[in-house]
């Protein structure tokens, strides 16, 4: 499943992962460049790597730069408790040494928003036709932390994708700032209406259709991820790409096995309907345009929907892992082959037939 790090107090790890991709890019235009000797480019991509040189020390002077020598780096990779929980401890001090840009200081900023653009890094030129062809669709969700989420749209954000973002109706004044920042874009939106989310609630789901009712008029991207504002990613756009053209147009949708038992005890059977079947997975998801079409539009969604509604919570890690995995319902790129529970269900009976054989409570036919 393609995911974000979920890091909220960790931006001493998160600087050590940037600081590593910007490092490999150095190197390698480093080696390039010695062994020019015994390696011929073609024109068009002795230009290519000129640019990238370029844009790389351009991101060196806007990216702050941070060395921190109280952590040992590869014990903590190692899973070295101690040195773990010093990290954990200096990322708190830093933390409140160094406070976070408040939502009154990004409002400020944006007042000037090529300023606020060049000033924060971020990417506003294409960085590959690759990337062009095929734009991505970010659903994100926020409640809290102004700047760990701005800090995520800067590291996610490239002009030739759309992102649409719902701010927790509680949360006045992130709102202003978000949509301070949403003015300085053409593809950054605000979602088109705004909930009261409440964890476990229906809220948290609908939430997010509202956000892909948003992005759905947006008729170029080709996949949506959704997220919330305390992630950060750990793959390029261009990595992305790569992946969710391999998917083909199936989508990534979670189920588990276990805990959908669990929730179908929980309905009871008298409120199971017949036609399809409830699947608990995770509300992160990566779903196909066409999938997102069906979830939106198509009237089996809209039932499910429904039906979702009327049961007690968590409502988001239903909705989409049923649509996903019940083969019947044709939804484009789902799942079509046959769910585990009913592989489950059949080993279950046969084995409860074993045993009523072996206690002769019936004939063998």
């Amino acid at each position: 499943m393609i995911r974000f790090s979920y890091a909220p107090a960790f931006a001493a790890t998160i600087m050590f992962t940037m600081t590593i991709f910007i490092s490999v890019s150095i190197t390698g235009s480093a080696h390039a460049k010695s062994t020019s000797k015994q390696m011929s480019f073609p024109k068009d991509r002795q230009a290519d790597i000129l640019s990238m040189k370029k844009m790389t020390r351009r991101r060196l002077q806007l990216v702050p730069q941070h060395s921190e020598r109280r952590v040992d780096c590869a014990a903590i990779i190692d899973g070295d408790v101690v040195e773990t929980l010093q990290a954990v401890r200096l990322s708190s001090n830093l933390r409140n040494q160094e406070p976070g840009m408040l939502p009154k200081e990004y409002i400020q900023r944006t007042r000037n928003c090529s300023k606020f653009l060049s000033s924060r890094g971020y990417i506003i030129s294409t960085l590959s036709q690759e990337e062009a062809d095929f734009p991505i669709a970010f659903s994100i969700l926020v409640h809290t932390d102004i700047e760990m989420a701005e800090r995520m749209l800067r590291a996610i954000y490239r002009p030739e994708n759309y992102y649409c973002i719902h701010v927790d109706e509680k949360s006045t004044e992130i709102y202003k700032a978000v949509r301070q920042i949403a003015d300085c874009f053409s593809n950054v939106v605000l979602a088109t209406k705004r909930v009261q989310v409440k964890w476990a609630s229906f809220s948290a789901l609908e939430a997010d259709l509202i956000c892909m009712q948003t992005l759905w008029r947006f008729r170029k991207w080709k996949y949506l991820i959704n997220l919330t504002g305390q992630e950060f990613p750990l793959k390029t756009n261009a990595d992305l790409v790569r992946i969710l053209r391999s998917l083909n147009g199936s989508n990534d949708v979670h189920s588990t096995l276990h805990e959908t038992y669990a929730e179908q005890r929980r309905f009871g059977n008298n409120s199971l309907p017949s036609w399809f079947r409830p699947i608990k997975g995770s509300v992160h998801v990566t779903l196909s345009r066409a999938f997102v079409d069906f979830l939106l539009h198509d009237q089996k969604a809209v039932s499910i929907l429904n039906w979702a509604k009327s049961t007690e919570s968590f409502h988001d890690e239903i909705f989409f892992s049923t649509l996903n995995h019940n083969p019947q319902l044709q939804a484009p790129g789902s799942y079509r082959g046959e769910h585990a529970l009913l592989v489950l269900d059949r080993v279950r009976l046969l084995c409860l037939a074993m045993h009523h054989q072996e206690n002769g409570l019936f004939a063998a036919g």
